[in-house]
């Protein structure tokens, strides 16, 4: 009978930890079709534009693109064809949903992933973070290749971590496959995968002759089609290393962290256990109000330094933006500092994986302003794949520290988590109306990432009569790609809206020097006949 009550109370504990992991699950996609629900018909951002534009290729003419720079990563456009074709969806349609659905459901590996790590708390908390962290939200709401990438990256961890634990064959068939479709969904991603995946094995399993087989085969796949499908990508990491010379302070924070990674991996540097170093920390953290002070006092002053490097961004980015970035960087730290005291060794390859990643965005601070080269908030995004247990840990410190009110202090702390990860978005698609450029929560996103309804009444009326557009907003140039694929357009023309305007007063906010959001000059509609106007645009031909 007792046996039967602790399998039944097992099974019920089981179940009901299948219930939160689905609701944040759940949370966040819908978290990730913001737009979507709100009733937007366009899809977000040039990049996703360009994706749907091969989608269609390959729908039209039933190959790839592969001569496309886009096309050459067709993981993204063939899942979005299939689905189509499967299901009778428009194309557009489905990449408005599907590769966020599909980055959601990577998630379970990642959840899975930290099981083999850390205790339940830590997993479903690490969870969360991952669901609803701000720029990880942005970037897989737009449904662009890099979408898929958020999805494989956790896949690619959990497979090489059980692979290498339990050398099973099976486990490793899983992972080459989940590399090789990982190589052509993303360089960025699958550049990210590799140099973590070379600090896991450095400092794990430096002596498995697999290991080192299975990343050098990585490494030489990925190199070899980048090559011949992106020999440019070698001109810029040549261009980012040029830049980078240049600066001597940032090349000292580069040797500085790459330094303390080999020390460690080559435990020249002894992981701390019950040392006078773990001692000193366990000391300083018993006073929770006293240690709680000192860390966010440090970490303002860390946070007021940052803003200056927030100049090198792509875009200037209001403060509500960043509020998730520095929720996951405060409670990591946290959780990093208490983690010293008793973490296993396997858990800090979280941490060097997270410092090596710290570096690159050091390295974006110099030279992502041009954005050709480099724009470091697309390594943030990755950042909750390794932060995220210490985020947790950060949470259950707090948890610990109250003897009153815990569980509405923990909902209460998670809910404003989801908040800060919400706003991530440009404020007109939470709030369906525009701020005042004076305002200090204006974005200038929401006039280059959103079209209004009389825009998109206004492309429609070019499509109808067979006018290809050019926009000041090559956003607008990249929906003409769309609206006219494997359509010959009968003329051309100019939109011109009060966007521009907005834009052009607003340009110190855009921080890009290689490319312009400008498709041509303003003087080119001199002597053109204006032939359609609304409240929002005016046509030339």
């Amino acid at each position: 009978m007792d046996t039967n009550k602790n399998s039944y109370r097992k099974q019920s504990f089981k179940n009901y930890i299948t219930i939160i992991i689905i609701v944040i699950l759940l949370m966040g996609f819908m978290l990730r079709i913001i737009p979507f629900l709100q009733g937007y018909t366009l899809l977000i951002g040039g990049d996703a534009k360009r994706d749907l534009v091969q989608t269609l290729y390959i729908l039209q003419n039933g190959a790839i693109d592969w001569k496309d720079s886009y096309g050459a990563f067709p993981v993204l456009h063939l899942l979005v064809a299939t689905a189509s074709i499967i299901f009778s969806l428009d194309p557009e349609l489905v990449s408005s949903f599907l590769p966020q659905l599909v980055t959601v459901l990577g998630l379970v590996f990642f959840y899975f992933l930290l099981r083999e790590y850390f205790d339940l708390k830590i997993s479903l908390l690490g969870l969360f973070f991952a669901a609803v962290f701000g720029p990880t939200i942005w970037w897989s709401a737009q449904g662009v290749r890099e979408t898929i990438g958020l999805a494989l990256l956790p896949l690619q961890m959990y497979f090489l971590s059980k692979s290498l634990k339990e050398n099973k064959v099976l486990h490793f068939i899983c992972l080459y496959i989940v590399t090789i479709v990982l190589i052509f969904t993303h360089h960025w991603a699958t550049f990210i995968v590799i140099i973590t995946t070379g600090i896991f094995i450095l400092y794990l399993y430096k002596r498995n002759v697999k290991a080192w087989a299975y990343f050098f085969s990585m490494l030489i796949l990925s190199c070899l089609w980048w090559l011949i499908v992106m020999p440019f990508l070698f001109h810029l990491f040549e261009k980012a290393l040029l830049i980078a010379s240049t600066n001597p302070f940032l090349i000292f924070i580069l040797l500085v962290i790459v330094s303390i990674l080999f020390l460690f991996i080559f435990e020249k540097i002894k992981i701390p256990s019950q040392t006078y170093f773990s001692r000193v920390i366990e000391s300083i953290t018993t006073d929770s109000l006293i240690f709680v002070l000192f860390y966010t006092s440090i970490f303002c002053i860390a946070v007021v330094l940052l803003t200056f490097a927030s100049t090198f961004l792509v875009f200037e980015y209001p403060i509500q933006e960043y509020l998730s970035i520095f929720a996951l960087f405060y409670l990591s730290g946290i959780g990093v500092i208490l983690s010293l005291i008793k973490m296993e060794k396997r858990g800090y390859v979280f941490i060097f994986s997270s410092i090596a990643l710290f570096g690159i965005i050091i390295s974006g601070f110099f030279i992502g302003g041009n954005y050709v080269v480099f724009d470091p908030l697309r390594v943030i995004e990755f950042l909750p794949f390794y932060l995220a247990p210490f985020a947790a840990g950060g949470v259950v410190y707090f948890y610990t520290r109250f003897l009153y009110e815990r569980v509405n202090l923990l909902i209460g702390l998670l809910c404003i988590l989801a908040i800060f990860g919400l706003l991530i978005y440009p404020p007109i698609f939470l709030m369906q109306e525009h701020l005042n450029s004076e305002n200090i929560f204006f974005d200038i996103r929401d006039y280059i990432k959103y079209t209004p309804p009389e825009g998109i009444a206004a492309l429609d009326w070019a499509e109808n009569r067979g006018i290809y557009l050019y926009s000041q907003n090559y956003e607008h140039t990249r929906e003409m790609d769309i609206l006219f694929f494997n359509i010959e357009p009968l003329s051309e023309g100019y939109l011109s809206s009060v966007y521009d305007n907005i834009i052009m007063d607003s340009k110190s906010k855009i921080q890009i020097t290689d490319i312009s959001y400008w498709a041509y000059d303003a003087s080119v509609l001199i002597g053109k006949n204006k032939v359609y106007s609304n409240d929002w645009g005016d046509i030339y031909v």
